[in-house]
């Protein structure tokens, strides 16, 4: 017999796993069972005798007494210790509100699954975790959490095999296995056997993996900041989740470009919520990708995490503008969707009333005289260093393309991001990343950023058609075969022909004062490490041979 089934009859100590960091109440079980060499059917028949499904219905939401005084009586655990293996964690809104929820049914549990946000069923999971350990964290089952902090990795939200959420069991409370693998079921005493290591996993980029870390920090009862301002960690969860819901509500309408990629994700995600009637309600459940959530999490921390309100209104600036045009205007729009928190609101208030105030100045004029062609794709390197140094925070290349196009943006009333991209040929995507790059790392003040613009605007001149210096060099790179032999054969050593793009980006950057992304030597939008070898190649010229690029560029 085993030896838990003996401590029942025979009072002999069963073996008591130590509870791990953060693990789930059913995980541990899972490996008390294990280590006891009985099934987990065992264990619940001693845990639950009468086989009373209401006694473990809720038992990860909020464990009766009864059920945690025999748990405590088999694994010797403390009464808290077992109720913060459960859901009840996060009770005091952090970051779940369980009032009301005093005699679990389903009618209360309704009631507070209604306050949104709420984890309604299964797990998620880091299979590596489960691999190394045999532990599931309790954190993951709340929608905040969308990275495992252990290896930077996305969690994963359902089995590849079943295509259901982790854990997702309505009349078993424990899986019959505690190894690593699903364990969902899949019809009489049949379960789906697919080992956790064969789902698909992604790392996470630095920013979901920051406020991954925030959100960690605040479930752990610690004070976090906004927008400069040391708050209580019960706050910053709600304003985070506020803000994070009036975004995923924009973008699944509207987004800025540079979110383009996550909003055609959380479009799709939406379609299956949206009825004749009503669409999906971001409020009450987010989206099930970790990938999606940790996207929209991550940028709306961002925004609140700017130090003053001014430098979160600009960053909040670009997701108003996206919402739908409308007699409410956004705040109407957004009041319509979901209610803002306190801090958001007045946020959205001031930034609202910042865009109304500048679309009533009469009468309108021109901010920027320069004309669209006289602006290049990326302001002179001089003239970056000489007027605005480090004051954006950001790679030169980075902020040169911003002044370019913020001298293009108020050269004519009423032009988005986007229209400044179009006019420059730059790619919105691009173009967009590149403004909210320097809106979270700069604390430029926009008194302090329309005086540069306005040196710009004088230092530039118009007597530079930089349209044609593209065309011209687009024409050199069309007829690049003579002139570069020509021009590889004097170099020592002699250049090879692979060199060709990059002496042609060259002449891109330094006549034209082009993008380098945009330059017409490639076929397609170069990665990184594509940039990285021009720049090798830059490095590497010769003042002969820089001389030689010049007259290329100035005789063709």
């Amino acid at each position: 017999m085993s030896k838990t089934r003996s401590a029942a009859t025979n009072s002999e100590a069963p073996v008591r796993p130590r509870l791990g960091v953060a693990e789930s109440l059913d995980s541990y079980l899972e490996r008390t069972a294990e280590a006891n060499d009985i099934t987990t059917a065992q264990i619940m028949k001693w845990l639950n005798p009468e086989r009373d499904p209401s006694l473990t219905v809720f038992a990860m939401t909020q464990p009766s007494p009864g059920f945690v005084g025999r748990i405590h009586q088999l694994t010797n655990l403390d009464h808290q210790a077992i109720r913060d293996a459960t859901l009840q964690r996060f009770r005091h809104n952090l970051p779940l509100d369980f009032s009301g929820f005093d005699r679990p049914r389903a009618d209360t549990f309704r009631t507070i699954a209604a306050r949104g946000w709420f984890p309604l069923h299964g797990s998620q999971t880091c299979p590596r975790c489960v691999v190394e350990t045999g532990i599931w964290d309790v954190r993951w089952r709340l929608p905040y959490t969308t990275v495992c902090l252990t290896h930077g990795i996305y969690l994963v939200e359902e089995c590849g095999k079943c295509g259901t959420r982790f854990r997702s069991r309505r009349h078993q409370f424990l899986r019959p296995f505690a190894d690593s693998r699903c364990g969902n079921p899949q019809g009489p005493r049949q379960y789906c056997r697919q080992s956790l290591n064969d789902n698909d996993v992604s790392p996470a980029p630095p920013d979901v993996i920051s406020v991954a870390r925030k959100i960690d920090t605040a479930l752990a009862r610690n004070p976090a900041t906004i927008l400069g301002s040391t708050t209580s960690a019960e706050q910053y969860l709600a304003e985070l989740r506020s803000m994070t819901v009036i975004l995923l509500h924009i973008a699944t309408r509207n987004p800025p470009g540079y979110f383009e990629q996550w909003a055609t994700k959380l479009r799709k995600e939406a379609e299956s919520r949206t009825s004749e009637h009503r669409g999906p309600r971001w409020g009450l459940r987010p989206p099930d990708d970790p990938r999606v959530r940790g996207a929209f999490l991550a940028e709306a921390d961002q925004i609140l995490a700017s130090t003053s309100t001014e430098s979160a209104s600009r960053k909040l600036d670009q997701w108003l503008a996206a919402v739908p045009g409308g007699a409410v205007g956004p705040k109407g729009w957004i009041r319509n969707r979901t209610t803002p928190s306190s801090i958001v609101a007045d946020l959205i208030n001031q930034t609202t009333a910042a865009r109304q105030a500048s679309t009533r100045r009469s009468p309108p004029r021109r901010i920027i005289e320069l004309p669209d062609r006289a602006i290049p794709q990326q302001v002179p390197q001089e003239l970056f260093e000489s007027l605005v140094g480090t004051k954006l925070n950001t790679h030169d290349e980075i902020g040169r393309r911003f002044i370019s196009l913020c001298l293009v943006k108020l050269g004519r009333q009423g032009r988005t991001w986007n229209d400044a991209a179009d006019v420059l040929e730059i790619p919105k995507q691009r173009a967009n990343r590149t403004v909210k790059t320097v809106f979270n790392r700069s604390s430029i003040s926009a008194h302090e950023l329309t005086v540069i613009i306005r040196e710009f605007d004088e230092s530039l001149g118009s007597d530079v058609d930089y349209r044609k210096l593209e065309s011209k060099v687009r024409t050199i790179c069309s007829d690049s075969d003579q002139w570069f032999r020509q021009w590889a054969a004097l170099q020592r050593p002699p250049r090879r022909p692979q060199a060709r793009p990059y002496a042609i980006t060259w002449l891109w950057l330094h006549i034209a004062q082009g993008d380098p992304r945009s330059s017409p030597a490639w076929s397609e939008e170069p990665n990184r490490r594509r940039i990285d070898s021009y720049r090798r190649f830059e490095t590497t010229l010769t003042a002969e041979a820089i001389d030689a690029l010049r007259n290329i560029g100035r005789e063709a």
